[in-house]
Protein backbone atom coordinates (compact mmCIF):
# COMPACT_ATOMS: atom_id res chain seq x y z
CA UNK A 1 0.00 0.00 0.00
CA UNK A 2 2.79 2.43 0.88
CA UNK A 3 4.60 1.71 -2.38
CA UNK A 4 1.47 2.64 -4.36
CA UNK A 5 1.21 5.91 -2.41
CA UNK A 6 4.88 6.74 -3.10
CA UNK A 7 4.39 6.04 -6.81
CA UNK A 8 1.27 8.22 -6.88
CA UNK A 9 3.07 11.08 -5.13
CA UNK A 10 6.09 10.74 -7.45
CA UNK A 11 3.81 11.03 -10.48
CA UNK A 12 2.19 14.17 -9.05
CA UNK A 13 5.60 15.71 -8.38
CA UNK A 14 6.72 14.83 -11.92
CA UNK A 15 3.60 16.47 -13.39
CA UNK A 16 4.22 19.64 -11.35
CA UNK A 17 7.88 19.69 -12.45
CA UNK A 18 6.89 19.30 -16.12
CA UNK A 19 4.35 22.11 -15.77
CA UNK A 20 6.97 24.38 -14.18
CA UNK A 21 9.39 23.56 -17.00
CA UNK A 22 6.74 24.40 -19.64
CA UNK A 23 5.95 27.70 -17.93
CA UNK A 24 9.67 28.49 -17.76
CA UNK A 25 10.09 27.83 -21.48
CA UNK A 26 7.11 30.05 -22.28
CA UNK A 27 8.60 32.87 -20.18
CA UNK A 28 11.94 32.53 -21.95
CA UNK A 29 10.22 32.70 -25.37
CA UNK A 30 8.26 35.78 -24.27
CA UNK A 31 11.44 37.48 -23.03
CA UNK A 32 13.19 36.67 -26.33
CA UNK A 33 10.26 38.12 -28.30
CA UNK A 34 10.48 41.36 -26.30
CA UNK A 35 14.24 41.58 -26.83
CA UNK A 36 13.85 40.95 -30.56
CA UNK A 37 11.08 43.54 -30.87
CA UNK A 38 13.33 46.07 -29.10
CA UNK A 39 16.30 45.23 -31.33
CA UNK A 40 14.31 45.53 -34.56
CA UNK A 41 11.98 48.36 -33.45
CA UNK A 42 11.21 51.43 -35.53
CA UNK A 43 13.85 53.59 -33.86
CA UNK A 44 16.64 51.21 -34.90
CA UNK A 45 16.23 51.93 -38.63
CA UNK A 46 17.82 54.76 -40.57
CA UNK A 47 15.08 54.72 -43.19
CA UNK A 48 11.54 53.38 -42.99
CA UNK A 49 9.32 53.17 -46.07
CA UNK A 50 5.52 53.16 -46.13
CA UNK A 51 3.79 50.62 -48.39
CA UNK A 52 0.17 49.63 -48.92
CA UNK A 53 -0.87 46.06 -48.10
CA UNK A 54 -4.12 45.17 -49.82
CA UNK A 55 -4.31 41.48 -48.93
CA UNK A 56 -2.90 38.82 -46.61
CA UNK A 57 -1.81 36.95 -49.72
CA UNK A 58 1.04 39.44 -50.17
CA UNK A 59 2.72 38.38 -46.90
CA UNK A 60 1.76 34.73 -46.55
CA UNK A 61 2.98 31.40 -47.87
CA UNK A 62 6.34 29.70 -47.75
CA UNK A 63 7.93 32.83 -49.19
CA UNK A 64 6.56 36.20 -50.18
CA UNK A 65 7.42 37.50 -53.68
CA UNK A 66 6.03 40.85 -52.53
CA UNK A 67 8.39 41.08 -49.52
CA UNK A 68 11.30 39.81 -51.61
CA UNK A 69 10.71 42.52 -54.22
CA UNK A 70 10.31 45.11 -51.47
CA UNK A 71 13.69 44.00 -50.08
CA UNK A 72 15.26 44.49 -53.53
CA UNK A 73 13.60 47.93 -53.85
CA UNK A 74 15.00 49.03 -50.49
CA UNK A 75 18.49 47.78 -51.43
CA UNK A 76 18.23 49.56 -54.81
CA UNK A 77 17.24 52.86 -53.18
CA UNK A 78 20.07 52.67 -50.63
CA UNK A 79 22.77 51.76 -53.16
CA UNK A 80 22.15 54.71 -55.52
CA UNK A 81 22.31 52.87 -58.82
CA UNK A 82 22.20 49.16 -58.07
CA UNK A 83 20.88 47.35 -61.13
CA UNK A 84 18.95 44.26 -60.05
CA UNK A 85 18.00 41.62 -62.59
CA UNK A 86 16.18 38.33 -61.92
CA UNK A 87 19.26 36.17 -62.61
CA UNK A 88 21.82 38.06 -60.52
CA UNK A 89 20.62 36.78 -57.14
CA UNK A 90 18.52 34.19 -55.38
CA UNK A 91 16.65 34.36 -52.10
CA UNK A 92 16.87 31.42 -49.70
CA UNK A 93 15.68 30.42 -46.23
CA UNK A 94 12.72 32.80 -45.86
CA UNK A 95 11.37 32.78 -42.30
CA UNK A 96 8.43 34.60 -40.77
CA UNK A 97 8.41 35.74 -37.13
CA UNK A 98 4.93 37.02 -36.26
CA UNK A 99 4.99 39.23 -33.17
CA UNK A 100 1.56 40.82 -33.57
CA UNK A 101 -1.35 41.30 -35.93
CA UNK A 102 -1.02 43.28 -39.17
CA UNK A 103 -3.67 45.84 -40.04
CA UNK A 104 -4.69 44.65 -43.51
CA UNK A 105 -5.80 46.26 -45.74
CA UNK A 106 -3.93 49.44 -45.05
CA UNK A 107 -0.55 51.12 -44.95
CA UNK A 108 2.40 49.54 -43.13
CA UNK A 109 5.94 50.74 -42.61
CA UNK A 110 9.00 48.60 -43.34
CA UNK A 111 12.66 48.85 -42.42
CA UNK A 112 15.54 46.70 -43.68
CA UNK A 113 18.45 45.35 -41.62
CA UNK A 114 21.53 43.42 -42.71
CA UNK A 115 22.46 41.12 -39.83
CA UNK A 116 25.13 38.98 -41.49
CA UNK A 117 27.39 39.51 -44.50
CA UNK A 118 29.51 36.93 -46.27
CA UNK A 119 31.53 37.29 -49.50
CA UNK A 120 28.66 35.93 -51.65
CA UNK A 121 25.56 36.47 -49.52
CA UNK A 122 23.83 38.40 -46.77
CA UNK A 123 21.15 37.62 -44.20
CA UNK A 124 18.50 40.34 -44.18
CA UNK A 125 15.57 41.10 -41.89
CA UNK A 126 12.61 43.14 -43.06
CA UNK A 127 10.76 44.65 -40.08
CA UNK A 128 7.07 45.34 -40.77
CA UNK A 129 5.17 47.82 -38.57
CA UNK A 130 1.55 48.83 -38.41
CA UNK A 131 1.26 52.57 -39.11
CA UNK A 132 2.92 54.64 -36.39
CA UNK A 133 3.65 51.57 -34.19
CA UNK A 134 7.06 51.47 -32.51
CA UNK A 135 7.36 47.69 -32.38
CA UNK A 136 7.24 45.36 -35.40
CA UNK A 137 4.40 42.95 -35.98
CA UNK A 138 6.38 40.86 -38.47
CA UNK A 139 10.06 40.12 -38.93
CA UNK A 140 10.75 38.56 -42.33
CA UNK A 141 14.22 37.00 -42.49
CA UNK A 142 15.79 35.93 -45.77
CA UNK A 143 19.20 35.17 -47.24
CA UNK A 144 20.18 36.87 -50.51
CA UNK A 145 22.88 35.11 -52.56
CA UNK A 146 24.61 36.89 -55.46
CA UNK A 147 24.95 34.88 -58.67
CA UNK A 148 27.05 35.23 -61.81
CA UNK A 149 25.93 34.56 -65.39
CA UNK A 150 26.44 30.80 -64.91
CA UNK A 151 24.16 30.81 -61.83
CA UNK A 152 27.16 30.25 -59.53
CA UNK A 153 27.75 32.25 -56.33
CA UNK A 154 29.46 35.56 -57.08
CA UNK A 155 31.11 38.16 -54.90
CA UNK A 156 28.96 41.03 -53.69
CA UNK A 157 29.41 44.09 -55.92
CA UNK A 158 30.34 47.57 -54.70
CA UNK A 159 26.85 49.09 -55.06
CA UNK A 160 25.23 46.22 -53.16
CA UNK A 161 27.93 46.35 -50.50
CA UNK A 162 27.09 50.04 -49.94
CA UNK A 163 23.44 49.12 -49.40
CA UNK A 164 24.38 46.33 -46.98
CA UNK A 165 26.63 48.70 -45.03
CA UNK A 166 23.85 51.29 -44.83
CA UNK A 167 21.44 48.71 -43.38
CA UNK A 168 23.95 46.98 -41.07
CA UNK A 169 24.39 49.86 -38.62
CA UNK A 170 23.64 48.40 -35.20
CA UNK A 171 22.46 45.05 -36.58
CA UNK A 172 25.63 43.23 -37.63
CA UNK A 173 25.67 39.84 -35.89
CA UNK A 174 22.22 40.38 -34.37
CA UNK A 175 20.63 37.05 -35.42
CA UNK A 176 17.06 36.47 -34.40
CA UNK A 177 17.89 33.55 -32.16
CA UNK A 178 14.51 31.87 -32.54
Amino acid sequence: LKLAQYISQARKIRCVAELCLAVGRALVRAAMAVAIADRFGRGAFQAVRRVELTSWHLVSGKQSPFLRELTNDLLRSLSHGLAITPGDHQFLADRYYWLGRLSIPGPVDVGLATVLRRPHSARLVLSVFNSEAKEPVLLYQLDRVCLNGAAQPARIGTALDIAYQATASGFEGAGLGL
